[in-house]
């Protein structure tokens, strides 16, 4: 009987409730039972759903082809997608070796991805797929694979992810469960609308090691990957998370995001760890690395959160580095050698006549835009701690363009040319308060001011091209030369580049310039390092 000859292809593990099914062959025919010697890998999967609790699917050496496209609408497991509905490991023998595709490369109709991870139980699935490489599937929401079963957890590891097509998600799209990629690589797939890379939906956590998200195309937003809310509901959070080396690269948005985007009332938080880089990511329109788009709804959403994070050599036509609305948050992040088209900032680009920004402990250097070279907010309130500028240009507010309310505690602005910190007067913002605080700071370059409300908290030690900065007499000191403060750019033991100076025993002014007994000592620098001997140094870096 048919029946007994299929349990004679399971290949049973010493756990009695797990099955390892080996496919035998590399077609996709109508699906039947899965036999020893003949089993395709559609009924291989049949299979593995039929039973309760974790199996294996065992591929070999091969290339498998799917051609049994499925009707829009809907899973079925006699075609389409090859549809996963129970705890799974799909294995195969190599990256290079094995490989799952669709045949129907040129049919502009098809819309089958490769896997699709969904059931009705109210059980979450737990499925890894590792050692193979999945290409030239074609999706409404990803590409190669949907991992559509919210609240489930996916792994995968050394997996190739490449040359998919989606509406969004060209190449994986996730929603709201937790996908581990470890060893993969998600390139050169193609979203018509977002997501050229990936889409993470509603509440979905993305981690990665030794993860490559480069190469990827979105017609819209989000080159490399998006964060989205598909409906108008409450407001949640998607994360990504750097458990290992992992980079967005060399991906390209028709609209916004090269790297990264997010829309909507999705908040999306990255903890970079020192090991994310966003780089040479383009975007036609703003945030060649990263943007973050308007809400939909009238209630505040979720920030941006950005931990330590390089951002490095993107462009667009604004915020060649990030581009934001509403609120931002950036802690560790290295923003440099960004640029913009012919728009305004380089670093970061905050365009919105309302919203707020923190940034701690980052630096921005070498960006280059028309106005802020480094930062420019227009009307926001923008809050900078322990930050560097160094090097960053633009023919107006090469450092900082903040017609808003801004506040700069423990600032190092050096080696800009012309208007370096511009405060200018903006009609738009006139129904906010246009003020800016300097404080233990030590600014190399020139202060303008077009509101007039630019005051010193004191502690700011001022380079000659300072002059027309706010200064306290007694608590602030403007010298008479640049190289009285030894800066250069360098890591001094820290993640990024600074600007700081080295500890050669020369006397500098800035050096425990503020006393402990002011209170308004930061409790550590823009390194992360302590401020332990009471007194602290004027700027970001302390020695």
């Amino acid at each position: 009987m048919r029946l007994a000859a299929a349990l004679l292809g399971l290949v049973c593990s010493t756990h009695a409730l797990a099955a390892t099914f080996v496919v035998t062959r590399t077609d996709d025919p109508v699906p039947g039972a899965c036999l020893r010697t003949d089993c395709s890998l559609r009924e291989a999967i049949n299979a593995a759903n039929a039973r309760a609790g974790r199996d294996t699917v065992q591929l070999g050496a091969a290339t498998y082809l799917l051609s049994r496209s499925g009707a829009d609408g809907g899973f079925s497991s006699d075609s389409g997608p090859l549809w996963v509905q129970d705890d799974v490991d799909i294995v195969g023998v190599g990256r290079t070796r094995t490989r799952i595709r669709w045949t129907h490369l040129l049919l502009r109709d098809a819309d089958d991805a490769v896997l699709a991870f969904w059931s009705a139980s109210p059980t979450p699935l737990d499925a890894r797929v590792s050692d193979l490489a999945i290409s030239h599937g074609r999706g409404d929401s990803g590409g190669c694979v949907q991992f559509a079963k919210s609240a489930s957890r996916y792994a995968m590891q050394r997996v190739d992810v490449e040359h998919c097509r989606a509406i969004e998600g060209g190449g994986l799209s996730v929603l709201g469960s937790e996908l581990m990629l470890t060893d993969v690589e998600v390139r050169d797939n193609v979203a018509t609308y977002d997501g050229g890379g990936i889409t993470l939906n509603y509440s979905a956590t993305l981690r990665g090691s030794a993860l490559a998200i480069h190469g990827n195309r979105a017609g819209r937003d989000g080159g490399g990957l998006i964060a989205k809310q598909m409906l108008l509901t409450s407001p949640s959070t998607s994360m990504v998370v750097a458990e290992g080396s992992m980079k967005i690269a060399a991906n390209e948005a028709g609209r916004n995001g090269g790297g990264v985007a997010v829309t909507g009332d999705m908040g999306l938080s990255i903890f970079g760890s020192h090991q994310l880089r966003i780089a040479q990511n383009t975007a036609a329109a703003a945030g060649g690395g990263l943007w973050r788009g308007p809400r939909h709804v009238a209630v505040q959403h979720p920030p941006l959160l950005l931990w330590n994070t390089q951002v490095e050599g993107n462009l667009a036509y604004s915020g060649g580095g990030l581009a934001a609305q509403e609120r931002l948050q950036l802690s560790g992040v290295d923003v440099r050698d960004n640029t913009t088209s012919g728009g305004d900032g380089g670093g970061l680009f905050m365009a919105e006549l309302t919203g707020e920004a923190t940034i701690l402990a980052s630096s921005f250097s070498g960006n280059v835009a028309r106005q802020g070279g480094g930062i420019h907010a227009r009307c926001h309130s923008v809050g900078l701690q322990n930050v560097s500028l160094q090097g960053n240009q633009a023919m107006d507010g090469a450092a900082a363009w903040l017609p808003g309310t801004a506040f700069l505690t423990h600032v190092t602005v050096n080696a800009h040319a012309g208007k370096a910190l511009r405060f200018p007067y903006d009609t738009a913002c006139a129904s906010i308060n246009q003020f800016a605080r300097i404080e233990n700071s030590l600014v190399l370059a020139s202060c303008t001011s077009g509101h007039g409300a630019v005051t010193s908290g004191g502690g700011n030690q001022y380079g000659p091209s300072a002059s027309a900065c706010p200064r306290l007499a007694g608590v602030d000191q403007l010298q008479a030369s640049d190289a009285v403060f030894g800066l250069s750019l360098g890591s001094f033991g820290g993640e990024f580049t600074v600007s700081g100076w080295d500890s050669d025993g020369t006397a500098r002014p800035q050096r425990d310039f503020i006393p402990a007994s002011s209170g308004t000592c930061l409790a550590s620098d823009v390194r992360g390092a302590a401020r332990v001997d009471g007194a602290c140094d004027a700027g970001a870096f302390e020695q």
